[in-house]
C-alpha cells in the first residue's frame, strides 16, 4: 500500500506543489516525472537543494521526460503519429539557466548543471508506443470504445450521439510512416456542430488521439515501474486500460484524503505550510523523518487496511499502564471503519472479550479523542516516532 506513485503534474498552481509535498508524508517513494516546463517550475518553487536532498534520501526518484507523443495532420487530412525529442533545450541547459539566475559565471553554471543533472534519470517513451497505437487504430471495436469514452469525458450529451470513427491507411507516407485517414459513420456534420455547441471549441481528431496516446504512454510507464500514477491525462481511459492500476489509484486517494482529514483536521497540511513559508526545509524534513515508521508499517499492508486505524495503532500500542497489575487491558487498537460526514472508529476490546469485538458500536472521532485523553490522564505515556510527529505538528502546523 502506498509504495510508489508517478507524480507527473505540470505544476501550474501552488496546489500542485502542496499535493506533491503532502504525498511524501505517506508514500514510500515518489517518482517525479518532469519535463522542460515542469522542471523550471519545480526549481523556482522548491529549489534544487530540496529536490536533491529528497532524492539522496530515496524519497524522490527524479526522472526527466525528454520526448513527447503527438499526432499531426498534413493538409488537414493525412494523419500521422510520432514521438518528438527537443533539440533546442536539454536538462543540462535548464539547470544552467536556473543557476544563471544566481551566479553570472559560465564556468560555474556549467559545473552546476553537470553536477546536478547526474541526480536525474532520463525517461523516453518507448519506440513501440506509436506502433502499439497504430495497431490499435486498426481495431475498430477497441478504438470506438475509447472514442465513446473520450466523448463522454467531455459531456454526457456527446456520448449519446450515434457516431463511429474509422482509421484507414491511405497509401501515402511521411517520415517512413504510413499516413492514415479518419472517416466517420453517422451524421458527421451534425456531430461537429453539437460538439462545438456543447464543448465550446471545434472538434479535432488529433485531440482524441493525443489523449489516447499519452494515456497509453502513462499506462506503459506505470507498468514498467510497477507504480500508481497521480494524474492520468484521461482517468476514464486509464480505467479501461488497467482497472487494477485505476483501482489502486482510487483506493490510495481515499486513504490519503481520509488520513489528511483525520490527522490534519485542525492543522495546516505539511505541503501548504511549506509553500506558505510557515515551516523551513529543516522542519519539513524532520516531519518526513518522524513518519518513517508509519510508511514502513503500511508499505506491505493490504489495500483493505485503513491508514487511520494503523496510525492510531502505532500511537497507542506503546502506551504503558499506570496500574501494572491491571491485566484486563493490555492495548488499544483503533481502526477506521467508515467515513461519511465524519470518521467512525471501532475500538477493539481487551483479550477476554475478543469474541464480541465485531459487535462493538463504532465511536465517532470526538468520542475517540475523549477516550484517548481519559487513558492518558490515568497515566498512559506515548512513545515512538509518531509521538515526535504529533509534537512537531502541534508546534509548527
Amino acid at each position: 500500500m502506498l509504495n510508489k506513485i508517478i507524480f507527473n503534474s505540470k505544476f501550474t498552481s501552488n496546489d500542485d506543489f502542496v499535493d506533491l509535498l503532502d504525498c511524501l508524508l505517506l508514500y514510500d517513494q515518489i517518482i517525479l516525472l518532469t519535463n522542460s516546463i515542469s522542471i523550471q517550475r519545480l526549481l523556482q518553487n522548491l529549489g534544487i537543494d530540496l529536490l536533491i536532498e529528497l532524492q539522496i534520501r530515496k524519497r524522490l526518484n527524479l526522472l526527466y521526460h525528454d520526448n513527447v507523443f503527438g499526432p499531426g495532420l498534413i493538409n488537414n487530412d493525412d494523419l500521422y503519429l510520432s514521438t518528438y525529442t527537443s533539440t533546442s533545450i536539454s536538462l543540462e541547459g535548464l539547470l544552467y539557466d536556473y543557476n544563471r539566475n544566481f551566479v553570472k559565471n559560465s564556468t560555474l553554471n556549467n559545473a552546476f548543471a553537470s553536477k546536478h543533472s547526474d541526480h536525474f534519470k532520463t525517461y523516453s517513451y518507448p519506440l513501440e508506443l506509436t506502433n502499439i497505437i497504430y495497431s490499435d487504430l486498426q481495431n475498430e471495436s477497441l478504438i470506438n470504445n475509447y472514442f465513446k469514452i473520450y466523448l463522454k469525458s467531455l459531456s454526457e450529451v456527446l456520448s449519446t450521439i450515434q457516431i463511429d470513427i474509422h482509421f484507414k491507411p491511405n497509401g501515402r507516407e511521411f517520415l517512413g510512416r504510413e499516413l492514415y485517414t479518419a472517416t466517420y459513420s453517422g451524421d458527421f456534420d451534425s456531430f461537429i456542430q453539437q460538439f462545438r455547441d456543447v464543448v465550446g471549441y471545434d472538434y479535432s481528431v488529433t485531440d482524441f488521439l493525443l489523449q489516447y496516446g499519452i494515456s497509453k504512454g502513462d499506462f506503459l510507464l506505470a507498468g514498467d515501474l510497477d507504480s500508481e500514477i497521480s494524474n492520468p491525462m484521461n482517468l476514464e481511459f486509464f480505467r479501461e486500460m488497467s482497472f487494477d492500476i485505476f483501482n489502486r489509484n482510487v483506493a490510495s486517494n481515499f486513504q490519503i484524503n481520509s488520513f489528511e482529514e483525520y490527522v490534519f483536521s485542525d492543522f495546516t497540511s505539511i505541503g501548504k505550510a511549506f509553500i506558505e513559508q510557515k515551516i523551513s526545509t529543516d522542519t519539513l524534513l524532520k516531519l518526513y523523518d518522524s513518519t518513517q515508521e508509519l510508511r514502513s508499517h503500511i508499505r506491505d499492508l493490504a489495500d483493505s487496511k485503513n491508514i487511520v486505524g494503523e496510525y492510531n495503532k502505532l500511537i497507542e500500542v506503546d502506551f504503558n499502564l499506570a496500574n501494572k497489575s491491571d491485566s484486563t487491558i493490555k492495548f488499544i487498537l483503533s481502526n477506521i471503519v467508515i467515513k461519511s460526514a465524519n470518521f467512525m472508529i471501532k475500538t477493539i476490546v481487551p483479550p477476554p472479550l475478543l469474541d464480541i469485538a465485531s459487535e462493538v458500536v463504532p465511536l465517532a472521532v470526538d468520542a475517540f479523542g475523549h477516550f484517548g485523553y481519559d487513558k492518558i490522564k490515568k497515566g498512559w505515556q506515548p512513545k515512538g516516532k509518531l509521538t515526535e510527529f504529533e509534537n512537531l505538528k502541534k508546534k509548527f502546523l
